[in-house]
Order: C-alpha cells, then sequence, then structure tokens
C-alpha cells in the first residue's frame, strides 16, 4: 500500500510545487525579478518544471519576498541603523568616555554651603 502511494503523492507534491512556482513568477513585478527578465523566468518555469521551479526560487524570487506568489514584503524586519546614542551604555549609564556626573543633592548642598558661607562672612 505505502510503495503505491509513494509515487502519487511525491508526484502530486511536485507538481504543486511547479505550480507554486508557475504562480510566483507571474505575480512578481518585473524589476524585482534576479538574474534574468521576468519573461524569461516565465519560460524556463513552464519548459524545464521542477529544474526552473527550483531555480526560480534560488535564483530568480526577490531576496526577501515573502512566501504568498508575488508578495514584496520583506520576511524579515527592516533592520534600522543603531547609533551611538542606542546603545545600552549610553541609555542605562553614562555616555561613553564621559566624565561620571555629580549626584544633583552633593550639587545643592555645595551650592547651600558657599551660599551660608557667603551670608556668615558678610555679617562678621
Amino acid at each position: 500500500m505505502i510503495r503505491l502511494f509513494a509515487p502519487g503523492l511525491f508526484g502530486t507534491v511536485m507538481i504543486l510545487f511547479w505550480f507554486y512556482a508557475v504562480l510566483d513568477v507571474i505575480a512578481t513585478d518585473t524589476i524585482l525579478a534576479r538574474n534574468m527578465p521576468k519573461s524569461t523566468w516565465v519560460f524556463v518555469v513552464l519548459f524545464f518544471p521542477f529544474v526552473g521551479a527550483f531555480a526560480w526560487l534560488v535564483l530568480g524570487r526577490p531576496e526577501y519576498a515573502g512566501w504568498r506568489p508575488g508578495d514584496t514584503e520583506r520576511r524579515q524586519p527592516a533592520r534600522r541603523p543603531v547609533g551611538l546614542e542606542d546603545s545600552d551604555q549610553w541609555t542605562h549609564g553614562r555616555p561613553p568616555m564621559a566624565p561620571a556626573p555629580r549626584p544633583l543633592e552633593h550639587e545643592l548642598d555645595a551650592r547651600e554651603r558657599r551660599r551660608r558661607e557667603r551670608e556668615l562672612g558678610d555679617d562678621e
């Protein structure tokens, strides 16, 4: 039973694979086809069904296309450039190569002491 079912299953899968590749070639924008013009890819996939379908998926399909035929959206989210201010050192601590900031309380205490010293110095 399994011997008779396996070639039929394999053939069905290969025909579905070829059909998917044909639809994908036709639905893809002309500008996005890689390595050959889109019309050439259509002929390659139609006249060399399984080799052409595999070649289209590996060599001709847009690089980051989704899995729907003709899909032009990226499978992966676009990576944004990361600047110095986006690093963990910058946001979770102090900027690299910058002096350690003085705590606000120490700064205010020092100002208060200087003010009192000036006031005491003026009274005498």
